[in-house]
């Protein structure tokens, strides 16, 4: 959960010739750890040297169901990950190009969407890239972001290439991530109609729902990604039928005698607890990032989600926490971080 801010402005050129162009992408920051060239987070904000261009890159994980891609990976003329998408963010200027450099020698090691937005003084572009062992898909989905007024990335793919050879047969193209198994994109969705500016958006991703649901360790199940099914799927079901009494009664208020089922001092059963350090996995949304069109930085608040009032849903803590047995050298006991804008002190 601990992240570096890392800021990269290295005057490279597009060839080895003295005389060439600087690289489009002159200065990238981003979230990253110790040690590391590039992100492993998966985003990057992107600046051209003296104007206003600024590209936006956020890569999420998608699942793969076709067991036949995995032999794909780690040919010898292959390149990892983290090269091809710093090789990409420095040297394309649109979603397109990004993605012809991002797709040479794939790798097949990390099945991610990949959003590429471009925003300059007149206009704003925006791809979508979809990576899978053997195959690199890419649309541009300018108008499609422009008349919905956003996007939902989850753990199912969304470009119909991508979905057709990582499905296996397992879903179909119209099923999308509207889903009772994907609550995180199901909260998305309905919360999305309400976000008008920063602050609408703050309140959305650290609102009760979307911040109960991205805190396995508040409800003791198990989950395999922060963006996949959820086995107790009782309180999935009380979750949706709670938004449809929310929607039907036109407030954004949980009822009282709701609140106390997503209070961090929810335990988990006798059982759960033995299994702890067998085969319990807790993942989950483990920080957030921020940021807007002609926007220097971006907004980042450290740690899991929880609301504005703690009584609700309350800060991580490890010593109260069930998966408090893990490692966590360095930490600090409570995540209760508020949001910080990233203000370099060079520029």
């Amino acid at each position: 959960m601990l992240r570096i801010q890392k800021r990269y402005n290295f005057g490279f050129h597009e060839t080895a010739s003295a005389d060439s162009a600087l690289v489009h992408g002159k200065i990238i920051e981003f979230s990253s750890y110790p040690g590391s060239v590039y992100s492993q987070d998966d985003f990057y904000k992107i600046t051209k040297a003296a104007s206003k261009i600024e590209t936006t890159v956020v890569g999420t994980e998608i699942q793969n169901n076709n067991r036949q891609l995995w032999e794909k990976i780690m040919k010898t003329d292959q390149v990892l990950l983290g090269a091809r998408v710093m090789a990409a963010n420095r040297l394309a200027s649109t979603s397109k190009k990004w993605y012809e450099m991002f797709s040479k020698s794939n790798s097949g090691t990390g099945n991610k969407q990949w959003l590429i937005i471009n925003v300059n003084s007149t206009s704003i572009e925006f791809g979508v890239i979809e990576q899978m062992p053997g195959i690199v898909s890419y649309d541009e989905l300018s108008n499609t972001l422009l008349s919905t007024g956003y996007w939902v990335s989850s753990s199912y793919p969304s470009l119909e290439q991508t979905v057709y050879i990582s499905s296996n047969g397992v879903f179909k193209m119209s099923d999308g991530d509207n889903r009772p198994d994907h609550p995180v994109a199901n909260v998305l969705h309905a919360g999305q109609q309400n976000v008008t500016n920063l602050n609408s958006l703050i309140e959305l991703m650290r609102g009760t729902e979307l911040s109960m649901i991205g805190r396995s360790d508040l409800l003791g199940i198990k989950t395999n990604t922060m963006f996949r099914r959820f086995s107790n799927r009782l309180f999935v079901e009380q979750l949706t039928a709670t938004n449809r009494q929310i929607s039907a009664e036109g407030t954004t208020q949980l009822k009282d005698d709701l609140m106390t089922i997503i209070m961090n001092k929810l335990q988990t059963s006798d059982e759960s607890d033995e299994k702890l350090d067998i085969d319990k996995s807790f993942t989950g949304i483990l920080d957030l990032k921020i940021t807007s069109a002609y926007m220097n930085s971006f907004i980042v608040a450290s740690g899991p989600p929880f609301t504005m009032d703690p009584t609700v849903v309350e800060p991580f803590c490890w010593s109260e926490s069930p998966i408090r047995h893990l490692p966590h050298f360095g930490h600090p006991d409570k995540w209760n971080f508020n949001l910080e804008s990233i203000v370099w002190v060079w520029n």
